[in-house]
């Protein structure tokens, strides 16, 4: 079973450290997301690759913004053979979103 982890620095800001628990997965590809999934239009946030005991992490610099739609970071791990794909994600502490994002709703 993936997990994924976020340790952010500043309120508002994506700096921090993002880590990934995932035996049995080469590489997990990390996502800003809502609830339901990943954030439609955007793009990979880091791609992060996975030692043979099943752990990866990330470290985001500079203070940029996290996206107002964002509350989750998404992960998705890829098994050593390609032939599979796990998904999990992390909620983001609401003292560190974007000011607005808690009360947005579609």
């Amino acid at each position: 079973m993936a997990k994924v982890r976020v340790s952010l620095l500043w309120p508002g800001c994506a700096q921090g450290t993002y880590t990934v628990k995932a035996k049995g997965c080469l590489l997990a590809v990390l996502y800003w997301g809502g609830e339901a999934g990943p954030l439609p239009d955007w793009g990979p946030l880091a791609y992060v690759p996975v030692d043979p005991a099943g752990n990866g992490s990330f470290f985001f610099s500079g203070m940029r913004a996290i996206p107002p739609a964002a509350t989750h970071v998404w992960a998705s791990c890829v098994s050593h053979d390609f032939s599979t794909m796990e998904q999990t994600a992390a909620e983001l502490p609401p003292r560190f979103l974007t000011p607005g994002a808690a009360t947005e709703r579609p």
